[in-house]
């Protein structure tokens, strides 16, 4: 309550997606589902790729939804993840631009690389942005990031355009965070009465990742690494 009295209204806390939930109803949400804002969903699209491999970065790296989006179209991508961002591990050696070969060769012990972005808690990229975070090709893994942004980059290729978004529509502005808000929540009420979508966002996947590490049986220093926090204070909010 507050001072006067009054209950406040504390919203729920938001749950963590499963592998099941991101695989089935996530990715495995039907072509043609209206997505709001006049979108279609479409998994051949470019926003489509990109959508696909955002939701596996998101489940494999925990970043949050401003790092993959911008608040506004007019805003900057000073936040958001760019191609710049993105490198590649191929055979041991490191690649920054991979040829189309190299990227339908891909196999174990390869990796795509991922430098995180400036965010809320690090605006100048002074803490994590030395750290890149590794992420290993794994052939039939459904959540592979690895393999989703090998083929996002074999459909768009760079061209030489590294500071555009990684994950973007098809006229390659990037995502603004209402638009993945709206399109997460037609994805989920797809399958789920609205009670159980209000659960959720994409915050879930940064969710998902601590609970993940901890059912693994990763450290709390670990984790706290792995979805660049602070403190460990976090661990006791996010994990389930």
């Amino acid at each position: 309550r507050s001072q006067y009295g009054v209950q406040a209204m504390v919203p729920k806390r938001k749950e963590p997606f499963t592998k099941q939930m991101l695989i089935s109803h996530v990715l495995g949400a039907p072509a043609g589902l209206d997505l709001g804002g006049g979108w279609s969903l479409d998994w051949s699209s470019r926003a489509g790729k990109s959508l696909a491999a955002l939701t596996a970065v998101l489940a494999q790296t925990g970043f949050r939804k401003s790092e993959v989006s911008v608040p506004s179209q007019l805003d900057t991508l000073h936040y958001c993840l760019q191609r710049s961002h993105l490198h590649w591990v191929i055979q041991g050696v490191p690649v920054d631009r991979p040829t189309a070969a190299q990227l339908r060769q891909l196999r174990a012990g390869d990796f795509a690389v991922l430098t995180p972005p400036p965010s809320k808690s690090d605006p100048f990229d002074m803490v994590w942005g030395g750290n890149p975070i590794w992420l290993p090709f794994v052939f039939g893994e459904p959540l592979c990031a690895a393999i989703a942004l090998a083929d996002l980059l074999l459909a768009w290729p760079t061209d030489g355009a590294v500071d555009s978004a990684v994950f973007t529509h098809d006229d390659g502005k990037p995502f603004t965070g209402s638009q993945l808000d709206k399109a997460l929540e037609r994805m989920l009420l797809h399958a789920y009465p609205p009670a159980t979508v209000r659960l959720y966002s994409w915050h879930s996947a940064r969710i998902f990742l601590c609970t993940s590490l901890l059912e693994a049986g990763a450290s709390r220093a670990q984790i706290q690494a792995l979805c660049r926090w602070q403190t460990e204070d976090s661990i006791a909010v996010y994990g389930r």
